[in-house]
C-alpha cells in the first residue's frame, strides 16, 4: 500500500514532530486525511512527565501522506491527502482498489487456544495489591492503577485474529497496527483525546461490571470515587494547554455498553487551540491509568511493576497533519511476537480494594479482547432464543425476531447482517412429527439451530431428549 514518508521511535523526538500540526489546515472530506499514526508506549507517555524509563520501545509514530477511509455501512472507500506528495498517494490508493477482494481479512488462522499459568500471577499480584494500600495509608497516593502481564502462545494469522475480533467484540477505539516483530491488536473503549477543530476532549472509564449490571456499577462508592479523582486529574491536565475557562465536565458517572460490559465514565471538554504534541503530552499518559497524584503514582508503579508495560496503557492512534487527532487509551490491548502474546490488565488500587477480588475482576474485563485471539482468557457473548414450530409453521416468529433484536441493543451485541428466516427454522425441524423446539444460538460468526420435539399445548407435562439435531450455518454472507 502507500508507505510512510517518516517513522519516530522515540517518544523524546514525537513532541516536537507533532507541535508542527496546529489545527489550522481545514479538515479532510471524512477525517484523517494524511498525518501521523501509530502507538505511543506507557514508557513512552512517562517521558511527558519528565521520566526517562528503560526497558520498551518508546513509540512507533509513522508520516503518512495520505488515507483510505472504508464506509463499510455505505460500500464505498475514499483516498485523500494534502499538498502534492498526498495527492500523488492518494491517487496511489485508488489505482490499488480494484485489487481488493475483501477490505476485511479473512484468510489464515487464528491458531491454537491461547495457554497461561494464573498460579505464580495471582500470588505475586496480590501482595503487590496489599503493598500499594501501605502507600496509601502513607498518604503517598490516593489511588494507583496497578497492572500485570499474562504470557501466551502463539497467536496464529494475527490479521485473521483481529478480523474475528471486530465481529466478535467491536469497540470505539480498535486498531491493528504492525511494526517490524510485534502486532498490536487493540479492543480499546475508552477515549484518551479527541480534537476537532479547537475542541478537545478525554472520556475516562473507572468501573467494569457484566452487562445488566450498569445500576449497581453507577451506585459503587469505590468506583464513583475513583472516577472522581481521574476528572480531577483529566481537568488539571487539560488546563494546561487550554483556553482559560473553557474546560468542563459535560458527563459524569454515566454508563456505556459494549458487548458483554458496562462502563462509568465521564467526559471532559475544552478549547484547546495550541499545538497537537504539546496538547497530547498534557494528557499522557492517561490518568485512568495511573493513579492519583499521578506523577508519585507512576514513580512508585515503576518501581513495583515486574515487566515494562509496553503498548498496553500507553496510546494507539493518529494526529492529523492539520491538528485534528483521535488517541485511545490502550487496554484491552495486546502484543504479538513471534512466539509470544502479551496481554496486560489491571486495575486501580484503593484503601478499601479487595486483593483477591481485584484479581478475580480483570480476566472479566480483559474477556473482550482475549476471547478472540485464541479464547483462553474470556468468554464469547452470545444470545439464545427458543422457537415453536408448530407442524410447519412458526406462528410468533416476528416477535421472535424482535425479541432477540431488543435483547442484542441491551446486551451491546453486534447483530449479524442476515438471522436466519422462517423457513430456515423450519427446516431445521425436518423429521420431528407435529410440534419442535428450535433453538437460535447466536455467538461470534455463527447461528447453530438445534431441535427436539415437544408436546402439544394441553397434553400435560412430558419428558422430553435433549436437543440431538444440530445444524450451523455460518455467517459468511457479509456478517459482522
Amino acid at each position: 500500500m502507500v508507505d510512510p514518508d517518516r517513522v519516530v521511535r522515540s517518544a523524546h523526538a514525537l513532541w516536537p514532530v507533532l507541535t508542527a500540526a496546529a489545527a489550522a489546515a481545514p479538515p479532510g472530506p471524512f477525517g484523517f486525511a494524511g498525518g501521523w499514526a501509530g502507538w505511543v508506549s506507557y514508557e513512552g507517555a512517562l517521558t511527558a512527565l519528565g521520566l526517562d524509563p528503560t526497558g520498551a520501545d518508546a513509540s512507533s509514530v509513522a508520516h503518512y501522506p495520505a488515507a483510505l477511509a472504508i464506509d463499510h455501512a455505505r460500500g464505498t472507500a475514499h483516498a485523500a491527502g494534502r499538498g502534492p506528495a498526498g495527492e500523488t498517494a492518494a491517487q496511489a490508493w485508488v489505482e490499488r482498489l480494484h485489487r481488493f477482494r475483501g477490505l476485511v481479512p479473512t484468510a489464515g488462522t487464528v491458531g491454537p487456544p491461547l495457554v497461561a499459568d494464573p498460579g505464580p500471577v495471582r500470588a505475586a499480584f496480590v501482595r503487590q495489591v496489599r503493598e500499594v494500600q501501605g502507600w496509601i495509608a502513607a498518604g503517598e497516593t490516593y489511588v494507583a492503577n496497578l497492572t500485570y502481564r499474562i504470557r501466551l502462545d502463539g497467536l496464529g494469522d494475527p490479521a485473521a485474529a483481529y478480523a474475528r475480533l471486530a465481529a466478535a467484540h467491536p469497540a470505539p477505539y480498535a486498531a491493528l497496527l504492525h511494526d517490524r516483530d510485534r502486532w498490536v491488536l487493540s479492543s480499546s473503549p475508552e477515549l484518551l483525546l479527541r480534537r476537532r477543530g479547537v475542541r478537545a476532549c478525554t472520556r475516562p472509564i473507572k468501573g467494569t461490571r457484566p452487562a445488566g449490571q450498569g445500576r449497581a456499577l453507577a451506585a459503587d462508592p469505590k468506583e464513583r470515587a475513583e472516577l472522581t479523582m481521574i476528572v480531577d486529574m483529566e481537568r488539571n491536565d487539560l488546563g494546561q494547554v487550554a483556553r482559560t475557562g473553557s474546560v468542563r465536565v459535560s458527563e459524569l458517572f454515566t454508563i456505556e455498553r459494549h458487548p458483554g460490559v458496562e462502563h462509568l465514565f465521564a467526559t471532559v471538554e475544552a478549547e484547546v487551540p495550541g499545538p497537537a504534541g504539546a496538547l497530547l503530552r498534557a494528557m499522557l499518559p492517561g490518568g485512568s491509568v495511573t493513579g492519583a497524584p499521578k506523577r508519585r503514582a507512576v514513580e512508585r508503579l515503576s518501581g513495583l511493576e515486574a515487566d515494562p508495560r509496553g503498548v498496553y496503557t500507553g496510546t494507539v492512534g493518529y494526529c492529523d497533519d492539520g491538528g485534528d487527532m483521535e488517541w485511545n487509551v490502550a487496554i484491552r490491548t495486546l502484543q504479538a511476537f513471534p512466539g509470544e502474546c502479551l496481554y496486560g490488565t489491571g486495575g486501580g488500587i484503593t484503601a478499601d480494594s479487595d486483593p483477591e477480588r481485584e484479581y478475580a475482576g480483570d480476566p472479566a474485563e480483559g474477556a473482550g479482547a482475549a476471547a478472540c485471539p485464541g479464547g483462553g482468557l474470556g468468554v464469547t457473548i452470545g444470545l439464545i432464543e427458543t422457537v415453536r414450530v408448530d407442524r410447519g409453521r412458526v406462528p410468533l416468529w416476528p416477535l421472535h425476531l424482535e425479541r432477540l433484536t431488543a435483547s442484542a441493543r441491551v446486551l451491546a451485541i453486534t447483530l449479524p447482517d442476515r438471522l436466519p428466516t422462517a423457513e430456515e427454522v423450519v427446516r431445521a425441524a425436518d423429521g420431528i412429527p407435529g410440534f419442535a423446539a428450535v433453538r437460535l444460538t447466536l455467538a461470534a460468526a455463527e447461528v447453530r439451530l438445534e431441535a427436539r420435539p415437544v408436546a402439544p399445548a394441553g397434553d400435560g407435562w412430558r419428558a422430553c431428549p435433549p436437543y440431538p439435531r444440530s445444524t450451523a450455518r455460518p455467517q459468511d454472507d457479509g456478517a459482522r
